[in-house]
């Protein structure tokens, strides 16, 4: 299942939904949560900001960084900071990214074999 967070703006208003959709072997990109159904998280938001705690390898201290630029490997945690319209700023919500580096992989349960998910470029 992928997920999607996206600030949505109609008539005005903004609000923070989630989108999921399952992709198939071959997804390279986001496009199947074009179609799918969104689920409001919280309503009329000003602005929301993430940031992300991790190590470059193995031999760096984690740090929170406000991009994360590792394609090979997943933050530790992830931030979200959300700003309501009306001024109030919601508390910070830190989320622990369980996913190890066979996440990307689809796997036989019988040969315990690993293949990744996408072709290599």
């Amino acid at each position: 299942m992928q997920r999607g967070i996206e600030v949505m703006e109609t008539d005005r208003v903004r609000n923070l939904v989630m989108r999921r959709a399952m992709p198939d072997d071959d997804q390279v990109d986001f496009s199947p949560l074009d179609k799918a159904e969104s689920s409001l998280l919280v309503a009329n938001v000003d602005s929301v900001t993430f940031s992300y705690f991790g190590a470059e390898n193995d031999f760096t201290e984690p740090k929170w960084v406000d991009k994360w630029e590792l394609p090979a490997s997943y933050p530790m945690l992830i931030r979200m900071k959300v700003k309501m319209q009306d001024g109030r700023v919601l508390p910070e919500q830190v989320t622990r990214v369980i996913l190890g580096p066979e996440a990307g992989c689809l796997e036989s349960a019988f040969q315990r074999f690993c293949r990744p998910r996408r072709p290599s470029a």
